[in-house]
């Protein structure tokens, strides 16, 4: 049995609070990095349930924040950093990830409410096999 400093907690509990502490450490890092700025590319979305223009809504960025390699699957913190420039409302995004072929290996959803001229991040969390999120060349907006 190995030894366990915390003394009567489980090591799944232990793990969970290691878990929470590494996303924190890794969620002050890339809104550290969204203070530095990052280019526009416009999307389609969705607000208050209806289509809007291409130009209303931008994504500024997707990318993985935190990733944890288990032994087959893989938890993934995925980020997108989203400006409304049309009226305030839900927002809902579709993210794909592609291959180096172009195949869609992964989709994830983001939903919330951005007020008008706001810019923010949003995240989702999903588990993916391992041999398929190492296989991701891209993540782009689904059009």
């Amino acid at each position: 049995m190995a030894y366990n400093p915390i003394g009567n907690q489980s090591t799944a509990s232990i793990t969970h609070a290691h878990t929470a502490r590494t996303s924190l450490f890794a969620a002050l890092f890339f809104m550290a990095l969204l203070l530095a700025g990052i280019g526009t590319i416009p999307v389609l979305a969705e607000t208050n349930d209806k289509p809007v223009e291409t130009a209303l809504l931008q994504v500024e960025a997707i990318e993985p924040v935190f990733v944890e390699r288990g032994q087959t699957n893989y938890l993934v913190t995925l980020r997108v950093i989203v400006t409304n420039n049309g009226e305030t409302g839900d927002v809902r995004i579709e993210v794909i990830g592609k291959d180096e072929e172009g195949y869609i290996l992964q989709n994830v959803r983001f939903s919330g409410t951005i007020r008008e001229g706001e810019t923010r991040a949003m995240t989702e969390q999903f588990q993916v096999l391992g041999q398929t999120y190492e296989r991701i060349a891209d993540w782009e907006v689904n059009r």
